[in-house]
């Protein structure tokens, strides 16, 4: 009797542990608003592509341009809690009801072709990528018609560029220097 009750405790811990693994995972989430603004990441994880009912996503970094007291004594403005993404997922189509993306100051240097499959995209910051070319992402940003606002300040472009996408997206407020903000 003392053999099984030993055994019977580790065992009820783990069926219970297993059943709580499988009921996290079946589950889908209602969650509309995900915020994962600096918090040290390099990618985005894969699970936030199985949040289909995500509206608003916030990948960027909140930092100060000019930090006018913060400056004393060596203070870093950005912080060491800053995103650095590098790229985002094909995946991305996945969460067909996105309305706005943020990816401000991250290392994006292109956006993959399949964010144009996002259709009701209002919103799309991509400001501050420095490795960011608006030249190479043209024709897939021009597609995007559907967008209301673009921010690209602090990312690599010419006049040309911003005047053809203005072209391309008359509806879509661009901002593209501190003053369109």
């Amino acid at each position: 009797m003392r053999l099984a009750s030993r055994f019977l405790i580790p065992i009820s811990i783990c069926i219970l542990l297993l059943w709580g693994a499988g009921c996290t995972q079946q589950p889908k989430s209602h969650l509309t608003t995900l915020d994962l603004s600096n918090h040290n990441l390099t990618s985005i994880p894969d699970s936030v592509f199985a949040l289909s009912q995500l509206v608003h996503l916030e990948l960027g970094n909140n930092f100060t341009i000019y930090p006018a007291l913060s400056a004393i004594g060596g203070y870093d403005a950005r912080g060491d809690r800053m995103n650095k993404i590098t790229q985002v997922s094909n995946d991305i189509a996945k969460l067909s009801r996105l309305r706005s993306l943020g990816l401000r100051g991250n290392n994006i240097t292109f956006l993959p072709k399949e964010i144009a499959q996002l259709e009701v995209l209002d919103s799309l910051d991509v400001s501050f990528n420095t490795n960011f070319s608006l030249e190479t992402q043209l024709e897939l940003l021009k597609t995007m018609s559907q967008l209301k606002y673009l921010n690209v300040v602090g990312t690599k472009f010419n006049e040309l560029n911003i005047d053809e996408l203005k072209k391309a997206l008359p509806n879509t407020k661009l901002a593209s220097t501190l003053m369109d903000l």
